[in-house]
């Protein structure tokens, strides 16, 4: 989910409208392909509740998937042999962040109808909840200005700055996996340490063009 060339510009948005299409086809059939197989998986279990969890927690971490490949394309786009894809680098990391959110959605609305029995107010009740719900939230707001007509509209100047916010995103996603009642920890440690890399690449990358 990466405005002109300047140093606030969503240049995955101003890339060809082909290679957005292309790569939002296939991020979308990956999405898809990866929720169908969660529901598949679920399925098989005759247990209503634990096919509920299934659900939440699969399409959970198919929304954490695509964050944190939205996150790693800043590294890859830097590589030599990334420059020359056909789909520009700077195109992946927008679809596949803006499937980020999509798909948040989709785990909230599963968890929602699913684990908490649709009962909205238990949301806010629960530290793991809100850290999801405050990530959910980000990830609405940049996918919101991911469009070139809406940064248009509010002119949005600080565009760059503002979605750095998906590091601060990813934090809450992981802190939602760390306080998740079910949640494996070596899993939940692991998505934690590669937030961090993530950060960490970031910020040596940003030194090196100081």
């Amino acid at each position: 989910m990466n405005a002109d060339a300047s140093e606030g510009a969503n240049e995955g948005a101003r890339l060809p409208r082909s290679a957005r299409a292309r790569a939002a086809g296939i991020v979308a059939l990956l999405a898809l392909a990866a929720l169908v197989g969660v529901c598949a998986f679920a399925a098989t279990r005759s247990w209503s509740v634990e096919r509920a969890l299934l659900l939440a927690r699969g399409s959970g971490w198919v929304a954490c998937g695509a964050l944190l490949i939205s996150l790693a394309g800043t590294a890859v786009g830097r590589l030599a042999w990334a420059r020359s894809w056909a789909i520009p680098a700077p195109v992946w990391r927008r679809a596949f962040g803006m499937a980020a959110a999509w798909l948040g959605g989709v785990h909230a609305l599963a968890a929602l109808l699913g684990r908490l029995d649709g009962q909205a107010s238990a949301v806010l009740q629960s530290a793991q909840l809100i850290a999801g719900l405050s990530a959910l939230a980000v990830l609405a707001l940049l996918l919101l200005t991911s469009f070139e007509a809406v940064i248009k509209r509010v002119r949005l100047r600080y565009w760059k700055e503002l979605h750095r916010l998906s590091y601060a995103a990813a934090l809450l996603v992981a802190q939602h996996v760390l306080l998740a009642p079910f949640g494996g920890r070596r899993l939940a440690l692991g998505l934690l340490a590669a937030v961090v890399a993530l950060i960490a690449v970031r910020v040596l990358l940003r030194a090196g063009r100081a």
